[in-house]
């Protein structure tokens, strides 16, 4: 039983679609995530404008101004 002709075109077309679609929306920006551990929840999505950046906060004990500081390095993959 031979496929329809429309078939023939209508897979490979669909496909070719999905795939230039899932390279327009990956992601291509480069960002800080900061995940819940217990839960896996995204608690915090910083993009990255500068290769730093610092966060603010009153320590719960001690109730002083902490500034933490971070800076973005280029990844290094180990082989």
């Amino acid at each position: 039983m031979q496929p329809k002709p429309a078939r023939r075109i209508l897979l490979p077309l669909l496909a070719f679609i999905l795939g230039i679609s899932a390279l327009l929306f990956a992601p291509i920006q480069k960002s800080f995530t900061f995940t819940d551990n217990r839960t896996g929840d995204i608690t915090a999505y910083l993009r990255i404008k500068e290769p730093s950046f610092q966060i603010k906060y009153i320590h719960s004990i001690h109730l002083s101004e902490v500034l933490e500081s971070y800076k973005s390095f280029p990844a290094i993959h180990c082989n």
